[in-house]
């Protein structure tokens, strides 16, 4: 039986009083998080959440956080971790859509709860932040609540519903069962080398099935936590210097700006054993620094998608050398991980040959239920027993796959998916614009960032600051164009007569020699 408790239960009995999650001043042993585990969740059931319900979570990293991770299982419901970069409307409209029963944010989202809180009926509101609040219901008040019994549910039961960037202005829920999350975990836990030695240093939004996987297999492998409320480069030099970290996840944007901190002689990172990337494509040259920079650090590289709970493919420490087994790899996302099928298939189904161009295709238990409410979404995605990606790659001889390009018009910006279509319909709505592409483009510090090429109507003047102004009430601060190209005519087309972003990016290297 795979249930996602039954990690938090054996930490528990191994671990017993030793510290396990810390947070700021704050520090707990698994047993004390069990049973804080145990008393949210009967607090949970004494707001009438039922079997299945959602339990949404609008907060920056914390202790806390990981506590509702496990609680929201523990009392029969589901998981909402929500992103709190977005706007009021993005957010109203991600409640809308999952109807959660229950809400919980902290200090630094307090006033955004509060204006989502009438987008779902009879929603419950929790403030597990610091300092004073005007929200009926806090964090310690429901920790006097008795503990219950595990009310868990396990296997192909919902666990986690997590949103992505939608293409149309509303995000999909990935729907994660028990063996989905487990499974992932089992999947990682052999090439992180996730032990019970293991000391983790959660940096990105836990919102992120990226980052928020990290909890789960940590936890499973019986290891111990350390959270930061969000990135910074110095926080994270400070904490790893402060509790010997030994385990960390990089975006490339997180990774430059480490390099950009720390200073030539400091040992602060000297602890730091284990580093994993993934998230957004690394570029070679900063990888290449770090591994100078660093070369006490074992490098491993991961590769998915929320869908695959999230991981389906890893690059091996030991592929990062020419020493490795088959050489170097660098550039390649890795191979499948143990639980996991991955295969590069032509448009018509059958699978491509070794080195020939396809799309990316997954298959194996960490593979998600669906999207929620969107069978149309499902059925486009998982076809004859595969979740198709979007991704556009080859496999190599060696079963390693390289991504080549993306299928679908998505850029990431600094570990950040966006999503083109989405930008250009709210920039299509400024009296201003007559047409516009969204693209992504290089950028030394957020691997790539938004960049929209607009035609103006006619007599309309073209004024940059209208514009960011006018993205930000509808979109949030990472979505919005962080550059701006006014152009005179039509943008170029394909012959079906759709914009050619293809064309787009090719004209804006050769103009900016990138």
């Amino acid at each position: 039986m795979f249930q996602i408790t039954q990690a938090l239960r054996r930490a528990a009995q191994l671990r017993g009083t030793e510290p396990a999650v810390r947070f700021e001043r704050r520090s707990w042993s698994y047993l004390e998080i069990l049973d804080q585990v145990a008393r949210l969740a009967g607090a949970f059931r004494k707001f009438g959440l039922q079997d299945g319900d959602r339990i949404g979570v609008l907060s920056h990293n914390s202790d806390r956080y990981f506590s509702c991770y496990y609680a929201a299982s523990w009392a029969g419901g589901v998981l909402l971790p929500l992103n709190y970069r977005l706007c009021e409307a993005e957010l109203s409209a991600v409640l809308v859509n999952a109807e959660p029963r229950i809400l919980i944010c902290d200090h630094n989202t307090r006033q955004l709860a509060k204006k989502v809180k009438n987008a779902v009926s009879g929603l419950i509101l929790i403030d597990a932040g610091e300092g004073q609040t005007d929200i009926e219901h806090t964090f310690e008040d429901l920790l006097l609540t008795a503990p219950i019994a595990d009310r868990s549910g396990s296997d192909d039961d919902l666990a986690v519903l997590v949103y992505t960037g939608g293409t149309t202005g509303l995000p999909k829920g990935v729907m994660l069962s028990h063996t989905n999350i487990v499974a992932n975990s089992l999947n990682t836990i052999p090439y992180l080398q996730l032990t019970e030695r293991t000391l983790q240093l959660h940096v990105g939004p836990l919102f992120h099935m990226g980052a928020g996987q990290r909890i789960y297999s940590v936890t499973q492998a019986g290891g111990s936590h350390v959270f930061i409320p969000k990135f910074s480069a110095q926080a994270i030099l400070d904490t790893v210097a402060q509790y010997k970290i030994n385990s960390i996840v990089f975006v490339p944007t997180m990774m430059r700006r480490i390099l950009q901190t720390i200073s030539p002689k400091s040992d602060a990172l000297a602890s730091l054993k284990y580093v994993s990337y993934g998230a957004a494509p690394m570029p070679k040259e900063l990888l290449l620094r770090f591994m100078r920079r660093f070369p006490h650090c074992h490098l491993s590289q991961s590769y998915g998608q929320t869908e695959c709970s999230p991981v389906a493919t890893a690059l091996k420490h030991d592929d990062h050398f020419s020493s490795g087994a088959y050489g170097v790899k660098i550039g390649s996302v890795g191979r499948s991980v143990v639980l996991c099928d991955v295969a590069v298939h032509r448009a018509d189904g059958t699978e491509a040959n070794r080195g020939e161009l396809g799309e990316i295709a997954v298959r194996g238990p960490n593979v998600m239920k669906g999207y929620w409410r969107n069978s149309q979404a499902t059925e486009q995605a998982l076809r004859n027993g595969w979740l198709y990606t979007g991704d556009l790659g080859r496999m190599d001889v060696d079963g390693f796959v390289w991504i080549v390009d993306r299928l679908k018009d998505m850029v990431i910006t600094g570990g950040e998916n966006v999503y083109s279509l989405e930008v250009e319909d709210v920039l299509m709505q400024h009296p201003a614009v007559s047409s516009c592409a969204v693209i992504g483009v290089p950028d030394q510090d957020l691997g790539e960032r938004v960049h929209a090429v607009i035609v103006l109507s006619q007599e309309a003047v073209f004024e940059i600051s209208s514009l960011i102004e006018f993205c930000r009430q509808h979109l949030a601060g990472y979505k919005i164009p962080r550059s701006f190209e006014c152009r005179e005519g039509a943008l170029p087309l394909t012959a079906a007569n759709k914009i050619d972003k293809k064309v787009l990016r090719e004209q804006y290297s050769e103009e900016n020699h990138e």
